[in-house]
């Protein structure tokens, strides 16, 4: 819904900053609620990115690239849109046995101790503002999506089944 590239933007400064997403309601919505000028959301694929090959310095994946059908097709669809020497960066959460073959694609660090310390930490007003908010027969959704300890994804992270990696990537210059 845009909230991380309205976060990203004034922080970033660039010339212009593009956000993709595949559902026109979502990028309605984005470009509704986070209009200015130099920011702007697209419909697209991410495995098909709607970008002539060259046309970024940067492209920013979070907390995504685990639900494409394909991340092979969509790392080769960043390599053709970065320019020479542009960088990728990427967060997300990641099958612990596949993490080996992402370190192949690029330089990638495993952060997961330190997300679940952040996740601990946030979760007694987290869960406390859950329940004041959110229908009882919704909570346990609700807390799987924050991965709340107590959850399937939380005991993903714990047991180190799935990690929380950072990547970061140059396009060759």
């Amino acid at each position: 819904r845009g909230g991380g590239a309205n976060f990203l933007f004034p922080r970033l400064n660039p010339s212009a900053y593009v956000g993709l997403d595949r559902a026109p309601s979502a990028v309605a919505l984005a470009n509704a609620r986070h209009a200015q000028p130099g920011l702007r959301y697209v419909v697209g694929d991410a495995e098909q990115l709607p970008f002539d090959p060259g046309s970024f310095d940067a492209v920013i994946n979070v907390e995504s690239c685990h639900a494409y059908g394909s991340s092979a097709r969509f790392l080769r669809e960043v390599r053709r849109v970065l320019r020479p020497g542009g960088a990728f960066l990427f967060c997300d959460f990641w099958p612990a046995a596949e993490v080996a073959d992402l370190r192949a694609e690029m330089e990638a660090a495993d952060i997961t101790s330190e997300v679940l310390a952040a996740l601990d930490e946030r979760a007694p007003l987290l869960d406390q503002e859950m329940r004041a908010a959110v229908p009882a027969d919704k909570l346990d959704a609700f807390r799987a999506f924050c991965v709340m300890p107590g959850t399937l994804p939380y005991a993903a992270f714990k047991t180190r089944s799935e990690l929380y990696v950072l990547c970061r990537a140059r396009a060759p210059a």
